[in-house]
């Protein structure tokens, strides 16, 4: 299967260690006022300005791992671990050519780590989840006025958790309808902002998106009013992230599965983790770390990917899930036994195509 068939897969970037032995991380996209695509990981950034079609790579330094982009005022931002600080240190670097280069980074904080995440504006200011070290991990954000400069370290504000409850790591963070950040940590409760000072986790704010155990993205769309979210996951096992699959939640407790966005084949060789999306009109567009096949061969497991990818999902909010209803065929209301079992499956799919399966 051509990686084009997997949500109209587009590689960005193939691993080119001839033994498949490195593998690629911490994947990244934002979309600029232009309409172009920004796309990171590990150390490198890449552009595509036809939608996705086709990328570039603009850069590979910026001094700054573990990377969540956005855009404001006219510039591109980074926040993340500051490279090669194993104890933890964040820091921001900024570009004003689209991403081509990069100032010199500003160190925010210590005892910091960040997992790439989406960074919102709320509140006039601009927002970020993180982990407090050491172990265990405890979400916080970091956030700083709309208005101010943002390479100046004392601009930026952390808040204080009114519990002491550890929340996993691997956040990634949503706005709620109150306009206040929420960070959902991959294992544990969820983390409300209560002002740019103070926030609190709460040990029944269950967060329960199906494998939310694996690194997820997740956004608010106020056009649908729901929240949105891809999972590494798959109908053909729920582990070694299989698949990617599209859910919908009006509060993040009850989540709708709304669509089997892509599955592969091998729960063993084929890996589709990590997703980081973004709304673009009416579509769901995301990049992945893709164990997939391609002309150089094969990823050595689901985990080590090979492959840094861009998908679309399109019409999103006019996804029709899979539905089923049974007929009884028979003229009267016995029910059948035997030889004279037959079960009428009248479906419609993702697509809205009717199907019927007479199964005997």
């Amino acid at each position: 299967m051509p990686l084009s068939d997997l949500a109209e897969g587009v590689a960005i970037r193939i691993n080119t260690d001839p033994y498949n032995r490195s593998y690629t991380y911490d994947p990244d996209l934002i979309v600029l006022l232009n309409g172009n695509y920004i796309a990171g990981e590990k150390n490198r950034r890449y552009v595509s300005s036809d939608k996705g079609a086709t990328w570039t790579q603009i850069s590979t330094s910026y001094a700054i791992e573990h990377a969540s982009s956005f855009y404001h005022d006219g510039a591109i931002y980074i926040i993340g671990d500051e490279a090669g600080n194993n104890n933890g240190r964040g820091a921001i670097n900024k570009s004003t050519d689209g991403g081509y280069t990069w100032s010199t980074p500003t160190i925010l904080l210590d005892n910091f780590r960040n997992s790439p995440s989406h960074v919102e504006i709320a509140q006039d200011r601009i927002w970020i989840a993180y982990e407090n070290l050491p172990n265990p991990h405890t979400v916080n954000f970091l956030s700083a006025s709309v208005n101010s400069d943002l390479m100046d370290a004392n601009n930026w504000v952390t808040t204080t958790r009114q519990d002491a409850r550890g929340t996993g790591n691997e956040t990634d963070m949503v706005l709620g309808r109150n306009g206040w950040p929420i960070a959902m940590p991959k294992v544990g409760p969820a983390v409300r902002a209560l002002s740019a000072a103070q926030a609190i986790s709460e040990s029944n704010d269950t967060f329960t998106l199906p494998d939310s155990g694996s690194k997820y993205t997740a956004k608010y769309d106020p056009v649908s009013d729901k929240y949105w979210a891809l999972t590494s996951i798959g109908d053909l096992t729920a582990t070694n992230r299989v698949g990617i699959t599209l859910y919908s939640s009006t509060d993040l407790k009850t989540w709708k599965k709304e669509k089997l966005v892509l599955e592969g084949k091998s729960s063993w060789m084929h890996g589709f983790n990590y997703p980081s999306m973004q709304f673009d009109g009416d579509d769901i567009i995301f990049v992945l770390r893709t164990a997939w096949e391609n002309e150089r061969g094969q990823a050595q497991r689901w985990h080590d990917a090979d492959m840094f990818t861009f998908h679309r999902v399109r019409n999103f909010r006019d996804i029709v899930p899979p539905t089923a209803s049974f007929e009884q065929p028979m003229g009267n209301n016995r029910i059948p036994v035997g030889n004279d079992l037959t079960v009428i499956v009248n479906a419609i799919d993702a697509n809205g195509t009717f199907l019927r399966q007479i199964c005997t």
